[in-house]
């Protein structure tokens, strides 16, 4: 599989998603703030258009969702990003930035 990202009609990047990272019956990509969440098989993968940077996270089981403090209605997340795979969650900052993993 293959994720397009362009910004405007300017620079367009592709992220190739192997078949090593597993599969999955979930699926999500999520543009937040400046930042791309792709979740996919094993693995959730962060991509920076403005950085051209793609940083990717093995999981513990399959990926299950994105989620925002919108989503979760709790503004004492502020800008965190929460991603549930099917044993574990992982929180990361504004930055795109692992904060911590919980099983």
């Amino acid at each position: 599989m293959a994720v397009g990202i362009s910004v405007g009609s300017g620079v367009r990047w592709r992220v190739d998603l192997f078949a090593s990272v597993g599969q999955s019956c979930f699926q999500d990509v999520r543009c937040i703030g400046e930042l791309v969440y792709i979740g996919y098989g094993q693995q959730v993968a962060v991509f920076s258009p403005k950085t051209a940077s793609l940083a990717s996270h093995s999981l513990d089981g399959y990926f299950g969702h994105v989620f925002t403090t919108l989503d979760l209605e709790s503004p004492n997340l502020g800008s965190s990003v929460l991603v549930a795979s099917a044993s574990e969650l992982l929180r990361f900052d504004g930055a795109g930035q692992l904060l911590w993993r919980r099983s």
